[in-house]
């Protein structure tokens, strides 16, 4: 059985001739009970009700003496409060075109001719109330979503700054240790922070609260990792080859992760002697899967050295979050360290492209 949708609402009756009014009220009553009715017989007295009530329909004759109903409508379309209530506009006769089209210039949904066929105008009703519930609940959609926007961007935003707060009390921490090998530990965790920080950071300034320009992301990343090691310009090359590929946070971080260890391994034990050391990103999107490339031009790691069981903790938290996306990951030892990884374009690691 199929479910009827019951309409409620107020609808205002702006007519200034007293007959055609007692029987528009007549009717609405009679055919639409449920409706509250609201009349007014000037175009000002309308406009005055209509801020007051903010009816969900209006009947608007277009002859009236103070104000006609032309400019009444184009003045109900121009204000905030009174902008988006349909509008059924009462004209001549039928062949009346000049009318007709008079009324929809001055922002009338539609219209009906008189004399009044209260069938029609019945459905009209109907048809513009149905349109006002769907519009109200489109516009109250809007803000609920631009809500949760401001709620997700205000995320962001606290993110970062209790990573920034708690990369700072590290580096106060640090401070106050002697062990080197604890202040290099403390300042690698302080690096991992501050790559999230960045990510977070990226997100709140964008317009896409959800995914992130993964190029922007990384370029930022490793240039940020080069001023931290005060290496000179000069003595590095920086390519990153990244074009096109937007990813949630859900695969942006362990990225961001895996690719600020491999960087820093390269900014630390890449150099030979005086020569310039090349470091290259890149990544792909390839038959559903990612490609990420990082490597350097450096001596590379011995082959005698199993890195895959190393207690190296940088490598080691590399393998980890490979894992943690569904990963593979696979090193080239010709020509420096190159290290490949790949995992599978899945939903919440799908790229998006910007229109």
């Amino acid at each position: 059985m199929e479910k009827r949708i019951t309409l409620t609402g107020k609808i205002l009756i702006i007519v200034d001739q007293e007959d055609l009014l007692d029987l528009l009220v007549l009717i609405c009553k009679q055919l639409m009970p449920w409706l509250k009715v609201l009349t007014a017989q000037s175009g000002r007295q309308g406009i005055d009700c209509a801020h007051k009530e903010l009816p969900d329909v209006i009947l608007l004759d277009t002859r009236m003496p103070d104000m006609n109903g032309y400019n009444a409508c184009q003045w109900l379309r121009v204000h905030e409060d009174t902008k988006h209530i349909p509008i059924i506009m009462f004209t001549g006769v039928k062949a009346d075109s000049q009318a007709r089209v008079k009324a929809w210039e001055s922002g009338a949904d539609a219209f009906l001719s008189k004399p009044i066929d209260h069938v029609e105008m019945v459905a009209q009703v109907n048809a513009m109330l149905r349109m006002k519930k769907a519009e109200d609940q489109l516009r109250k959609d809007k803000e609920t979503l631009k809500e949760k926007d401001l709620l997700l961007k205000e995320i962001h935003h606290r993110v970062k700054n209790n990573m920034a707060m708690v990369s700072s009390l590290l580096n106060i921490q640090n401070s106050y240790i002697k062990d080197k090998k604890a202040r290099t530990a403390l300042a690698e965790s302080r690096t991992c922070i501050n790559s999230i920080a960045m990510l977070h950071e990226k997100l709140y300034c964008s317009s896409d609260l959800v995914n992130i320009d993964f190029h922007d992301y990384i370029y930022d990343l490793a240039n940020s990792l080069i001023i931290s090691y005060s290496i000179p310009r000069d003595r590095i090359e920086l390519i990153i080859d990244i074009n096109d590929i937007y990813l949630g946070a859900d695969a942006a971080i362990p990225l961001g992760l895996i690719i600020t260890e491999l960087v820093t391994n390269s900014l630390k034990y890449g150099f030979k002697n005086d020569e310039k050391l090349t470091i290259t990103i890149r990544m792909e999107l390839e038959d559903n899967h990612f490609h990420l490339t990082v490597g350097d031009s450096g001596p590379g790691i011995g082959e005698n050295l199993d890195w895959e069981n190393t207690e190296t903790l940088g490598i080691r938290l590399v393998i980890l979050l490979t894992e943690q996306l569904a990963g593979k990951i696979h090193l080239d030892r010709k020509n420096g360290t190159t290290f490949h990884i790949t995992f599978s374009n899945e939903e919440k690691n799908k790229n998006k492209k910007m229109n």
